[in-house]
């Protein structure tokens, strides 16, 4: 879980491979998804607003990805449309 500035909590629910924001007045929403074999497992808020979520994969690889806050404030939440960031080594 993380937050951002606006009180708003994020949560990476790997199970279900999406990041969800709850705002301050308890709306759910679902901003970002991951998809196979890519699950979320934690984040960070970007002083632009946006987002990187960390990734991982069923073969234990890693990455971050960026989610620009204009894709999930107009509500384009498939995990295709982001854009990926670099891998990292698996460990």
């Amino acid at each position: 879980m993380w937050t951002d500035r606006a009180g708003n909590v994020y949560v990476a629910a790997s199970a279900e491979r999406e990041v969800k924001r709850v705002t301050p007045s308890g709306r759910i929403d679902v901003v970002a998804r991951s998809t196979f074999p890519w699950s979320p497992s934690g984040g960070a808020v970007a002083p632009n607003g946006g987002l990187w979520v960390l990734e991982y994969s069923i073969t234990n690889q890693q990455w971050v990805r960026k989610v620009s806050k204009a894709t999930f404030d107009a509500g384009v939440v498939q995990g295709e449309s982001k854009e990926k960031g670099a891998m990292l080594p698996s460990s």
